[in-house]
């Protein structure tokens, strides 16, 4: 299941996903709630939830490929391996990124992935 979290801990972290609506209390004291009503929702209810501070969308390729899609993300950042895994989602396919305003603010090469930073330029 996919989700949408909140940098703090400390506050609610709200997700969507395809079962039912529900609240989940975590051991540590954070509540995740899930929501059913799509990834808007689920985002508006983490930033009501973060109170000001960042959101963070964790989850799979479909769920970053779903905000970038409607222009949800201000920046990404992607941490690429160089390990071979097979088969998966493609990030990149069948999105022109640089249509919907996303550009290549940093690329750092480290000893065991090479971090790129994608920013959404504002009108």
């Amino acid at each position: 299941m996919s989700k949408v979290r909140v940098a703090n801990f400390s506050v609610s972290i709200d997700g969507f996903g395809a079962g039912p609506a529900q609240d989940v209390e975590h051991p540590l004291g954070a509540t995740f709630t899930f929501v059913t009503g799509g990834i808007r929702d689920a985002l508006e209810r983490a930033r009501d939830a973060a109170g000001g501070k960042d959101v963070q969308i964790g989850g799979g390729v479909s769920t970053i490929r779903a905000y970038v899609r409607e222009g949800l993300i201000d920046e990404l950042h992607l941490a690429v391996a160089r390990i071979l895994l097979g088969n998966g989602e493609a990030l990149f396919e069948g999105i022109n990124w640089r249509a919907l305003g996303y550009r290549c603010k940093e690329c750092v090469a480290g000893g065991k992935a090479m971090h790129m930073t994608f920013a959404k330029q504002r009108d």
